[in-house]
């Protein structure tokens, strides 16, 4: 999966988009990549080199960024962070010329889909490209889901958030009632809001939800690098 392992993920498009953008200092020395890829379908856009904070609006129209490391004082982490503050999963393949073994090793383990080390290989390369932006079109629709889930949960007050809990870990009306010492009346009040801004009808559906969500969380979580 492509959700950062640097920071919590903070974008995310709509829809999944297509193609790749590249962002090189000479797009014409990647003319066999681009030719590759376009034979195939895939829409190659040259973009200009990465700098830090520098978000391009392309990142929401491609499945794949590919980046080359050149310019002073830009790291595969800043390139990194740059791309995962303006899109949180897009797969991202970085380029060096004699990159330390360090630097590889660490971008990997930050997130990057793939490191190649200049001369490349122009089928290879294309083929990576080609993984990357299958495996984010498979992973996008679950992605966008956990995101969703996250921003309605972010939307519940104090009392639907404590509703959901107890909610969640089975209790009735009357028992919530109890606990939160409150009417049942009230209950069933925070209960009908709590489904309404979750989106669903019931507290199966809602367990359903939260259940999927979880699980797709802690995939996420046991692949995260933790500084």
């Amino acid at each position: 999966m492509f959700l950062s392992k640097l920071d919590n993920p903070v974008a995310l498009p709509e829809h999944a988009g297509d193609g790749v953008a590249l962002h090189v200092a000479d797009p014409d020395s990647y003319g066999p990549v681009s030719r590759i890829l376009q034979s195939s379908g895939i829409r190659v856009s040259a973009q200009g080199m990465i700098e830090r904070s520098r978000p391009f609006p392309c990142w929401n129209q491609v499945c794949c960024v590919v980046a080359e490391l050149g310019a002073r004082h830009v790291t595969a982490l800043s390139v990194l962070r740059t791309i995962r503050h303006a899109h949180a999963c897009l797969p991202v393949i970085l380029i060096a010329e004699k990159p330390p073994i360090s630097t590889v090793v660490d971008a990997m383990r930050w997130g990057a889909f793939d490191f190649f080390e200049a001369p490349w290989d122009a089928a290879m390369l294309a083929h990576r490209i080609e993984e990357g932006i299958l495996a984010y079109r498979r992973t996008f629709p679950v992605i966008t889901e956990v995101a969703r889930v996250e921003q309605l949960i972010k939307g519940l007050t104090r009392r639907e958030r404590q509703l959901f809990d107890l909610v969640l870990d089975g209790k009735s009306t009357k028992e919530i009632a109890f606990e939160l010492e409150i009417r049942e009346v009230t209950v069933d009040f925070h209960r009908r809001n709590l489904y309404r801004k979750m989106e669903v009808s019931n507290a199966v559906n809602l367990a359903i939800m939260i259940e999927n969500y979880r699980h797709e969380k802690m995939k996420t979580v046991s692949e995260r690098t933790v500084f």
